[in-house]
């Protein structure tokens, strides 16, 4: 980026580049893996500097959506539940959507990014009444051409399509609502919707896991939770891998905690670890 001197919403290339590692893209969700792993399941070093890591990221990004994650972070690591605010979160965010769509003129005025994000998700909602609950399927165009607010100059969102060549519209026909459950919505009707929430939230964070790891699961569910919220993070190769990653972690946690072996006692704690070192030193049998 830096050397072809790419940017991102009119920012410097070089402020771009740092600013663009709290994007929830796959190298990013992958490191974060690791880091919040740092920061919930040790106690050395490596905890203060995955929060240096992630505070300076933090600092340093105009992504509002890993602001919101350091807060989630940082509310665990100072006792609050994993499970509760990643609870509270898609409670909150769901809120914040559900009103926000009854006032997308004002959310213009105040923020285009964010008022055009919910004129998105209103106009998917009603596209999917439109159809009965059925979706619109694929291959058809998801957004309009042109978006006219009150008291607003038009917003050109896509170029006149007499004027676009055959490749930039297969390219446009790309384009999502910048919320993963809501297009599946759209695509797929209420069917298709239900399934993916379904199958999203078969991997929230079991109850019964030791509470480092339910902590760290539920920061990781917050990560993806809020990349597929927020962005097309399920339609596009820079995003998939790498919630596909998480998500598989998280199946495997909980197949653990639900093992025959009965309630997460296969996961091995660092006190389970040195009393079964102890017990080998004293010549009897570690459990």
């Amino acid at each position: 980026m830096y050397q072809q001197g790419l940017g991102y919403q009119g920012d410097y290339s070089a402020y771009a580049v740092l600013a663009l590692y709290g994007a929830f893209i796959n190298n990013v969700v992958i490191a974060l893996f690791f880091v919040l792993g740092g920061i919930f399941l040790t106690r050395d070093w490596r905890r203060y500097l995955g929060l240096a890591l992630v505070l300076g990221v933090a600092l340093s990004s105009h992504f509002i959506q890993f602001r919101v994650l350091t807060a989630i972070v940082l509310a665990t690591l100072f006792g609050v539940p994993g499970r509760k605010v990643a609870a509270g979160l898609v409670v909150t965010l769901v809120g914040i959507y559900a009103l926000g769509i009854n006032f997308v003129p004002e959310a213009m005025t105040k923020d285009p990014n964010n008022g055009l994000r919910l004129a998105l998700v209103a106009d998917a909602l009603s596209s999917t009444i439109d159809t009965q609950g059925v979706g619109i399927g694929f291959g058809k165009e998801s957004v309009r051409w042109r978006y006219r607010f009150p008291n607003m100059p038009d917003f050109t969102f896509l170029p006149d399509p007499r004027s676009m060549t055959h490749d930039s519209m297969l390219e446009a026909l790309s384009r999502g609502v910048h919320n993963s459950f809501i297009q599946a919505l759209l695509r797929t009707g209420v069917l298709g919707f239900f399934l993916l929430v379904a199958a999203f939230f078969a991997a929230f964070p079991p109850r019964n896991l030791p509470r480092d790891v339910r902590n760290h699961a539920a920061s990781v569910f917050a990560l993806i939770f809020i990349a597929c919220f927020v962005d097309t993070a399920l339609e596009t190769p820079i995003n998939v891998p790498g919630i596909g990653f998480v998500y598989g972690y998280l199946l495997v946690l909980r197949a653990e905690a639900h093992s025959p072996t009965g309630s997460g006692t296969r996961f091995a704690t660092k006190s389970d670890i040195a009393a079964a070192r102890a017990g080998s030193v004293r010549g009897s049998a570690p459990k």
